[in-house]
């Protein structure tokens, strides 16, 4: 700060300068770049209603979803699996400056005062200067606004007041070295949870976010949605050796194929569900805006049924977890695959609406998700599915989801999101159907992280490990409001990233089969079905 406001003598003439002389040094201009704006906060008890959910019954596990990767059903459904191997003003604080007097002089500063003294303690606290780098901004030392009763306080938590942007300022990112331990063992992406850990740390991410480790989570909490039978009969496989004499009990509960039996499965499906929990609890705890469990993400898990590499339904779960606070949740899947296993166990109430937008194809797992797929009973119209085709390119698929996601919230005006970010979807990734990007993904993660509500993120698919960790470590970055250097740093597992080892993925040349016709009509049939929906 300057002394601006006190009187002075007029200033002598500026000295002529010799080529001679040295010349000093400029003052530094102490301008700093602004931090992403501080949330408020407003507390509202929502009512949660009553309602219950009939889980044992399943009328959408019917004969049109496929046997599952790695058999061919009589109708020719193919395995698609086979191949993996501001400054500082009074405003801020809620006062009103004071006018001040024509005949009152103004205040001379003390140049030894720090221009900050006065302000509340507890406000400054933990917001240092510190050296710039390309992760961090200096911060501007901006206490918190003033706590108002907007409409965006949905669930009593922090809602942004700032016109700028509605990011949040504290994110929950859930990880133990046992839970990384535990799903690296995964048959079908094995190593995925360290390499994509390691480039987050690498990215120095981890220390710009509040991490915890997930939440102890045994039989009761999974029987929560699951049924007892299946949760006993991963128990009794979590240590047996000879697997085989067990085989009858495993294909009743659809382990084998895509979910074959590994060490340690009841383990795993304790820690990954442990995980979502605890993301959730850290949302209805009002920790954060924002929780990230890139571990979970397992939709395709029905009640008493592995499914599709998922042996435990975690978002289901987290779902239920923040149904004890928010009375209603919006679901947001963007894997490759249509999120079955969440879509059947909402798909009789209203509390929680299901939106999917997936690939749609004869012979393509799970075989589900039609337009015609909208919920039954009360939850009619609270399903929503939006079936692609291969090719969609980054801005057919941006512009169709924030089509129908911005007709969608305005309609159902959920108190919480959770948002499945399976990254399939990537181009190279081996399945080779969508053609997006990180920067794609992460546009649409942003977009409704502009509503400003509590928002569970977790992961998915994804079968080029490096590319998955490329695109979660963007997304992170992205929620964090952060820019990524373009160069892999060095870590452990640098070499994963050959021979380019930079962060960009370039879309493919796959044929795009969506025309703008059939996206129309698919965006024109989801708008009359919201009419719907109250």
């Amino acid at each position: 700060m300057s002394d601006s406001g006190s009187s002075s003598p007029k200033s002598p003439k500026s000295p002529q300068l010799s080529l001679d002389q040295p010349l000093s040094p400029l003052p530094s201009s102490g301008v700093r770049s602004p931090l992403s704006p501080i949330s408020a906060t407003a507390t509202r008890s929502p009512s949660v209603s009553s309602d219950t959910y009939s889980f044992d019954r399943t009328p959408c596990s019917s004969p049109r979803r496929p046997l599952g990767p790695g058999s061919v059903s009589p109708g020719g459904y193919s395995d698609p699996y086979a191949w993996v191997t501001s400054p500082l003003s009074p405003e801020s604080h809620g006062r009103l400056p004071r006018k001040r007097s024509e005949n009152v002089p103004p205040r001379k500063l003390d140049p030894r005062r720090s221009p900050l003294q006065g302000f509340p303690r507890q406000r400054l606290q933990g917001q240092k200067r510190t050296a710039s780098s390309p992760l961090k901004p200096l911060n501007r030392m901006v206490p918190s606004p003033k706590k108002t009763d907007t409409g965006a306080n949905k669930g009593g938590c922090v809602a942004s007041t700032s016109s700028e942007t509605n990011r949040p300022n504290k994110v929950v990112y859930v990880y133990s070295p046992e839970l990384v331990k535990l799903c690296d063992q995964l048959l079908k992406v094995p190593r995925r949870a360290s390499i994509i850990h390691t480039l987050i740390e690498a990215y120095g991410l981890l220390q710009h976010m509040i991490i915890v480790p997930p939440l102890p989570t045994g039989k009761d909490e999974l029987t929560a949605f699951h049924s007892q039978d299946f949760i006993d009969c991963l128990e009794k496989l979590n240590h047996e050796e000879d697997n085989e004499k067990d085989e009858e009990l495993q294909q009743q509960f659809g382990l084998g194929y895509d979910c074959p039996v590994m060490p340690q499965v009841f383990d795993f499906s304790c820690a990954v569900a442990g995980a979502t929990l605890r993301a959730a609890q850290s949302l209805i705890d009002c920790e954060c805006r924002v929780a990230i469990n890139w571990f979970g993400g397992w939709h395709h898990a029905k009640r008493d049924e592995a499914a599709g590499f998922c042996y435990v339904n975690d978002v289901v779960l987290g779902i239920l977890k923040l149904r004890e606070k928010f009375d209603k949740v919006l679901y947001i899947d963007i894997d490759l695959h249509h999120g079955d296993g969440v879509e059947d166990a909402f798909c009789f109430t209203p509390k929680v609406m299901t939106v999917s937008f997936h690939k749609l194809c004869p012979g393509f797992y799970p075989g589900t998700g039609t337009l015609k797929d909208v919920g039954m009973g009360k939850g009619k119209f609270y399903s929503v599915n939006v079936p692609l085709k291969d090719g969609i390119s980054e801005e057919q698929y941006c512009n169709i989801f924030t089509c129908i996601i911005d007709e969608i919230y305005q309609s159902y005006n959920p108190d919480a999101l959770a948002l499945q970010c399976g990254v399939d979807t990537i181009a190279d990734d081996p399945m080779q159907s969508f053609n997006l990007t990180p920067a794609a993904v992460a546009k649409c993660v942003r977009h409704v992280l502009d509503w400003s509500l509590p928002t569970l993120l977790v992961g998915g698919g994804g079968y080029n490990l490096a590319n998955s960790a490329r695109c979660w470590a963007y997304l992170t970055a992205s929620v964090l409001d952060h820019k990524l250097p373009t160069e892999i740093p060095e870590h452990e597992y640098f070499l994963e990233y050959g021979p380019g080892y930079q962060l960009d993925i370039s879309p493919s040349h796959l044929p795009n089969q969506n025309r703008e016709e059939y996206l129309e009509q698919v965006s024109s049939t989801i708008r009359g079905n919201m009419q719907n929906v109250t």
